[in-house]
């Protein structure tokens, strides 16, 4: 029979290796966390015309005779999104207005995901404004998610595009996040308590079947047994409610590059320096 304190370096190794094996484990499992990176464009029919938000002439995009999208100083004068043309012709009989293209939207926003691939293997489009970038797995490689967010910025500020940002641990979380701009610090679950109901990715009708009974964040919803919900405002607001939590699996459609690509340059002059070409590849 073993004396009292015989084993006790049996044990003493035993206990070191099972709490290795736990922080082994925890750190594995930090690393593979999801965290998803909302790019939310939101004047992506100005910039894709060519034109910024603060641009000092007054511009706005049309889209079936109602204004679109503007410019600052277009809303300076009280011009706005949906807002008849007649109207913000009679607002500013100088402003320039340019009809919408869906088509160059959606080519622009393919290319943009294609760019956001370098900084990720999946990157998927949510809508026809939005990128969602699965981040937390190349947070490492880019030397922590700050320094990787401001490389993206950095870029897409070279390219002329404004966004909103909103981090989370799900896609559809960091969508609704976009819409608060206080997301440096990663703290999206209780930021997210706070989100307001009217930026849910849901049909209108069910938003002002919620407002209409009293309900304002996701915060007011938590208290509500989830059959009860779903009874109320449907299954498919539910699936929503889950997603959004993390409690239901959101599978992302991500985009793949192509294998080749062909691009363009127009030159005003005639050409006479190798450096110009060289500059343009």
């Amino acid at each position: 029979m073993p004396k009292i304190g015989e084993n006790n370096q049996d044990s003493s190794d035993f206990a070191h290796r099972k709490t290795a094996s736990r922080s082994a484990a925890k750190e594995q499992s930090s690393e593979t966390q999801e965290v998803w990176l909302c790019l939310r464009f939101t004047h992506l029919a100005l910039n894709s015309a060519g034109f910024s938000s603060n641009d000092e002439k007054v511009t706005a995009i049309s889209y079936q005779q109602q204004i679109w999208q503007c410019t600052e100083s277009a809303a300076q004068l009280a011009i706005s999104p949906g807002m008849t043309v007649n109207h913000a012709l009679m607002l500013c009989p100088n402003i320039r207005l340019q009809e919408r293209e869906l088509q160059e939207e959606a080519e622009k926003l393919q290319k943009l995901s294609y760019w956001a691939y370098r900084f990720t293997s999946l990157v998927s489009c949510y809508n026809d404004h939005t990128l969602l970038l699965e981040i937390g797995k190349s947070s490492k490689l880019f030397k922590g998610l700050e320094h990787l967010i401001n490389l993206i910025n950095n870029d897409l500020t070279s390219f002329g595009f404004s966004s909103n940002f909103g981090l989370a641990d799900t896609p559809k979380a960091a969508y609704v996040l976009s819409f608060n701009q206080q997301h440096a610090c990663y703290s999206a679950k209780k930021t997210l308590l706070n989100a307001s109901i009217k930026h849910f990715d849901i049909d209108h009708q069910t938003i002002a079947k919620l407002h209409n009974c009293g309900f304002q964040t996701l915060a007011d919803l938590s208290p509500i047994p989830e059959r009860e919900l779903g009874s109320r405002f449907g299954q498919d607001f539910l699936r929503y409610l889950n997603q959004l939590k993390g409690k239901l699996a959101d599978p992302q459609i991500g985009t793949t590059p192509p294998e080749t690509f062909q691009a363009c340059a127009d030159f005003s002059e005639p050409i006479s320096n190798i450096g110009w070409i060289q500059q343009q590849l």
